[in-house]
């Protein structure tokens, strides 16, 4: 009787580089089959060829009545107060930040491949709407248009730093940070328009994908899914690009071989949390 609920196993390690070769030199992908239990690493992607590559994994899959489990290693969504300030709209959906990122609004473009110019942009927007002089929560040594820490969240209550799994995980750095060792802001705010055309063009093709939690915290029965890792949980080689997406691979495979991979999709959160962190996005791995 089989056990485990996927086939395949694959996570990439991410970046949030502009130029095309420095992506391709940052970006590995590792996937794990059942019928071959060691991780298979390949690099030399761009953000764009990665999405097409996941995306073709996920329909061959489909196609041979596999399913797949699968991440990356940036932030999926942002903390609370983010989506309400800069819109003046209720946070009720993910969909809802994801159109936010990839469509704008009348005061603010889309990301698109401008981050840098758009976090500033943000930058202005929430201190107009909160009232504050200068500053904003994006900052950065990479980050020209502020490049120390302007402790803003110091400034107001409305606006959080991390998310709710990040407070759990105190190694993790908040989207806000752009640039520098171990942030996670710039390719986050790429990856998660990436993701967005991901889950729409399977849409288009009719291929099952459940986002989770953000279509829900119930461990779903068919289909592929869609989780956030963070390497540093559960890499315990030396930090490099394949390493991460290795370990993180491997982690997936060996939860799911043991029969403990569903524990982890049930962190201990009470109720308010739970339905803020369906916002927030969740950390696989934190409970």
């Amino acid at each position: 009787m089989r056990s485990r609920k996927f086939d395949v196993y694959a996570f990439a390690d991410y970046s949030g580089s502009e130029s095309a070769n420095d992506q391709k030199k940052s970006i590995a992908l590792s996937i794990i089959c059942n019928e071959n239990e060691k991780p298979q690493t390949t690099k030399c992607y761009t953000r764009k060829s990665l999405r097409y590559e996941i995306q073709s994994l996920l329909v061959k899959a489909m196609q041979n009545d596999q399913r797949v489990i699968f991440g990356f290693d940036h932030s999926y969504s942002f903390p609370e107060g983010f989506y309400e300030i800069v819109t003046g709209n209720r946070w009720k959906t993910w969909e809802q930040l994801l159109d936010l990122l990839c469509n704008g609004t009348k005061e603010l473009p889309p990301v698109n491949d401008k981050p840098r110019e758009w976090a500033k942009d943000t930058n202005d927007c929430i201190c107009k709407r909160l009232n504050i002089i200068t500053g904003g929560p994006f900052w950065g040594p990479l980050f020209k248009y502020q490049e120390t820490n302007p402790k803003f969240f110091e400034k107001t209550t409305r606006l959080k730093e991390k998310r709710i799994t990040e407070d759990r995980c105190p190694k993790t750095k908040p989207i806000y940070k752009i640039g520098g060792k171990g942030t996670v802001g710039l390719q986050s705010l790429y990856g998660i328009q990436h993701l967005a055309k991901l889950r729409s063009d399977l849409k288009d093709v009719g291929i099952e994908l459940f986002c989770w939690p953000f279509d829900g915290w119930d461990f779903p029965s068919s289909g592929h899914v869609l989780v956030e890792m963070y390497p540093g949980l559960v890499n315990e080689k030396e930090k490099t690009n394949e390493n991460d997406a290795e370990a993180c691979s491997t982690w997936l495979y060996e939860q799911d071989k043991g029969n403990t991979l569903i524990q982890w999709f049930n962190p201990n959160l009470e109720d308010d949390k739970l339905k803020l962190a369906r916002l927030e996005g969740w950390i696989l791995g934190v409970l």
